[in-house]
C-alpha cells in the first residue's frame, strides 16, 4: 500500500506462469475470488471505505494494494511460509491484514511476526486505519507496527541484527526513498528470502529496479512472474517486481549483519 507519497495507479500484471528457477506461482490466478481473505478486509475491498480509530470514515481506498497484489501475497506466504515478513507502507491495512492472516493461519503464535512501517499512519490521512483494522480483526498480537520514516526504522533493524524472509515494498515512490527501501530491505532479506516492489513502472521505481539488475546480480536475481508480466513491463505497466536474496559466497563471509551486498571494489553497472 501507498503509505508516502502518491495515489496508486491500478493495473493489472495478468496471469502468472511457473519460473523455471523455483516452479513457484504456476497456477495463481489474479483475477480469482477475493472471498478467502479475511471478512474485514472482504468488507473493504467490496465497499471501499473503511474507518479510523476516531470513527473518521474513508470512503474511497487509493492507496490499497490491489487485490492481484494481494492474491499474489497470500499465495506466497501460504507456498513460501516465511517466518518472519515486513512490509512499507501500511495505509488502510489492506496488505497488512494478508500478512497477519497468513502468519496465524500459517500456525504461527503471535509474537509481533510481521513488522509494518509507516510513519503517517497515526496522521488524519489515515487516523490510524490500517493498525485498527488489524486490531479489530483480533491480529493485533502478529503486527510489529512502526509508524516512522523507513529511512530511520530499516538501519536500525539491520543493526539488531533482524532477518526477514518476505518482503513487501510500497512506501513513498521517490527514487531516493525507494533506493534507500531496496539497499536495506536485501540486507534484512534471508537467503532465499524474496522482495517485491509495486509499481515498478512509475519512474522512480523503474529507476531502482534497473540499478538492481545492472548491480546486484550477485546479491539478488529476479524472479519470473511469467510472460504476461513480462509484455506488461514491456509496454511500461507491470505491476510487481520480485528479487530472491542469493547465498552469500564473497570474501568476507560467513554472512553477518553487516556483511555489505557486493565487495568495495565492484564494477560499476550503468542502468
Amino acid at each position: 500500500m501507498l503509505a508516502q507519497g502518491l495515489r496508486k495507479t491500478r493495473v493489472s500484471i495478468g496471469g502468472l506462469a511457473q519460473d523455471p528457477n523455483v516452479g513457484y506461482l504456476s497456477h495463481f490466478n489474479p483475477l480469482g475470488d477475493a472471498m478467502d481473505f479475511p471478512p474485514i478486509l472482504q468488507e473493504m475491498l467490496s465497499e471501499n471505505q473503511t474507518i479510523g480509530r476516531s470513527g473518521k470514515i474513508f470512503r474511497d481506498l487509493p492507496s490499497n494494494s490491489t487485490v492481484n497484489n494481494l492474491k499474489f501475497i497470500q499465495q506466497t506466504m501460504r507456498e513460501r511460509r516465511p517466518l518472519r515478513t515486513l512490509e512499507i507502507g501500511l495505509a488502510f491495512g489492506a496488505s497488512t491484514l494478508v500478512f497477519c492472516t497468513e502468519n496465524k493461519k500459517l500456525g504461527h503464535a503471535g509474537e509481533k511476526q510481521h513488522t509494518a512501517i509507516d510513519p503517517y499512519q497515526p496522521y488524519s490521512p489515515y487516523d490510524e486505519a490500517g493498525v485498527y483494522a488489524v486490531e479489530r480483526a483480533k491480529l493485533a498480537d502478529y503486527l510489529d507496527y512502526r509508524p516512522e520514516f523507513s529511512e530511520f526504522v530499516l538501519p536500525r533493524l539491520l543493526e539488531s541484527h533482524q532477518r526477514y524472509d518476505f518482503i513487501y515494498i510500497d512506501g513513498s515512490h521517490l527514487f531516493e526513498n525507494v533506493f534507500i527501501d531496496t539497499f536495506y530491505c536485501a540486507r534484512l532479506l534471508n537467503d532465499g528470502g524474496w522482495m517485491a516492489l509495486d509499481d515498478s513502472s512509475d519512474p522512480h521505481v523503474a529507476k531502482v529496479i534497473e540499478f538492481m539488475r545492472a548491480n546486484l546480480a550477485g546479491a539478488v536475481k529476479e524472479i519470473s512472474l511469467g510472460a504476461k508480466s513480462a509484455l506488461a513491463g514491456f509496454v511500461g505497466r507491470r505491476q510487481l517486481t520480485v528479487f530472491e536474496r542469493l547465498p552469500y559466497d564473497g570474501p568476507h563471509g560467513p554472512r553477518k549483519w553487516d556483511t555489505p551486498l557486493r565487495v568495495w571494489d565492484s564494477k560499476f553497472g550503468k542502468f
